[in-house]
């Protein structure tokens, strides 16, 4: 090649680099095929310590690790475990392996995407404010729409019509559709009904005729149901919380107190109303054990949550077991199940991290278990949690077994928001944030025979 007078010789050039450099060249291919062998995983990392992974699966399913086949030698850091099943269907693990150690791994069957709805409001011009499990179905209470001020202002010289203000909404969502609870609604939430075996059990607060509409320390709370005849319960100062066990023979009633907080009463059948535990801002939820002796009252009180743990029975006694800021749950609906020992819940550590935390009902003394970031959880017979995550911007629904944290599916349409959170009744999962509210059918898990490698 000539150029300006001057010829170029690239091949003579070539050659000169190749010899005078060509160890160089040498060592630097070498180090590139090195490099690449170590990313394709074709050279184990032995340096960094084996480890000692036992892999126990559902049989027929096909396990990968770090998305290549198992078995093999492993060495020390993070590793992904997946089992696929022929159906396509996986369950999942991220661990972290020190040099030396040993763990065994028990992944579940993988569940099908769940069927999933997004729940309506109850009403046009509201949204959804709690959703809550109550007598066979789960009932969605749907509050206004808050209207800005600077909206309100302009009402006046905007000549379309604007919609009639509503009051709070409430619906059953259950097996047979959506029937709506007028009982509640009519007596502005002063009012609770379930059915026990087949017979409706209502209790529902009337003003006395002398008072006024909003003075509520004046009038009784008439409970139909518990006999033959009307029970009355006297209401001494302005009540606030009318709510029944799942039994139904076991009723709530709160009184706001001047001092600020409410005085929360039992009642029973037959039984004089008896004082319970004093709480501090207003009850926006209650969360029974089954077979009513336990119940957690959330209380909101500013900016922050207040959960109180109520044992009811053999005895009475009532401990705050945790402190938590409102805006990480939507509907005041912070993660929590039962087991026989007592009560589990998710809620933040000292330091704000995720921490699953337990409270024996014989002592109601909160204990820290492990981190965990869980947006619903469920105690299985096994002693396992079913739990809902968030990976990846992705909700997971699994598992939760020996410290390990195990997907099984996920729920592709349901935002990850970041006040997401749900509660379980059986197979039935509910999830509210970000303005909306999912209603999920998932799965139980089964029992399939495993195999071991």
């Amino acid at each position: 090649m000539t150029f300006g007078g001057y010829r170029l010789n690239f091949d003579a050039l070539l050659a000169r680099i190749v010899y005078r450099w060509h160890w160089k060249v040498a060592l630097g291919a070498v180090l590139l095929l090195t490099l690449g062998a170590l990313a394709l995983g074709l050279i184990p990392p032995i340096w960094k310590g084996a480890v000692t992974l036992t892999i126990t699966a559902p049989a027929a399913t096909r396990v990968e690790v770090d998305g290549r086949a198992w078995p093999r030698q492993l060495y020390a850091g993070d590793h992904q475990i997946v089992a696929w099943s022929s159906d396509g269907r996986a369950s999942w693990a991220d661990v972290y392996l020190a040099a030396g150690e040993s763990l065994a791994v028990h992944l579940p069957e993988g569940l099908p995407e769940p069927r999933e709805r997004r729940l309506p409001p109850a009403a046009p011009g509201t949204e959804i404010a709690q959703v809550w499990w109550a007598d066979g179905a789960w009932r969605v209470q749907s509050a206004p729409i808050p209207v800005p001020l600077a909206e309100e202002e302009s009402e006046s010289t905007n000549p379309i019509p604007t919609p009639l203000s509503v009051g709070r909404q409430t619906v059953a969502v259950g097996d047979a559709g959506m029937e709506r609870l007028a009982t509640l609604d009519a007596y502005a939430g002063l009012a609770d009904q379930v059915r026990v075996d087949g017979q409706l059990v209502e209790a529902v607060f009337l003003l006395n005729q002398r008072a006024n509409y909003n003075d509520r320390s004046l009038g009784t709370v008439e409970v139909r149901g518990w006999s033959a005849e009307t029970t009355p319960l006297t209401v001494t100062a302005s009540l606030t919380l009318v709510r029944f066990a799942p039994s139904g023979d076991a009723l709530l009633l709160a009184e706001q107190v001047p001092t600020g907080g409410e005085q929360v009463y039992l009642a029973r059948p037959g039984a004089a109303r008896t004082p319970v535990v004093a709480v501090p801002g207003h009850i926006t939820r209650v969360s029974w054990r089954e077979d009513g002796s336990a119940v957690v009252l959330h209380s909101r009180q500013g900016d922050r949550l207040t959960l109180t743990l109520v044992r009811l029975a053999p005895t009475i006694a009532a401990a705050v077991v945790a402190d938590v800021p409102v805006d990480l749950y939507a509907g005041d609906l912070v993660p929590l199940t039962w087991n026989d020992a007592g009560l589990l819940w998710v809620a933040p550590d000292t330091d704000t991290s995720p921490t699953l935390w337990q409270a024996p009902l014989d002592a109601l003394i909160p204990e820290r278990i492990a981190p965990l970031d869980a947006r619903a959880i469920a105690w299985l017979p096994d002693g396992a949690l079913r739990v809902v995550t968030v990976q990846n911007e992705t909700v997971v629904i699994g598992r939760y077994q020996d410290g390990l944290l195990m997907g099984q599916t996920t729920a592709p349409r349901v935002a990850a928001a970041a006040d997401l959170a749900g509660t379980w009744h059986e197979n039935e999962l509910l999830l509210q944030g970000g303005g909306g509210a999912w209603l999920l059918d998932v799965t139980a898990d089964s029992q399939p025979n495993t195999t071991t490698r």
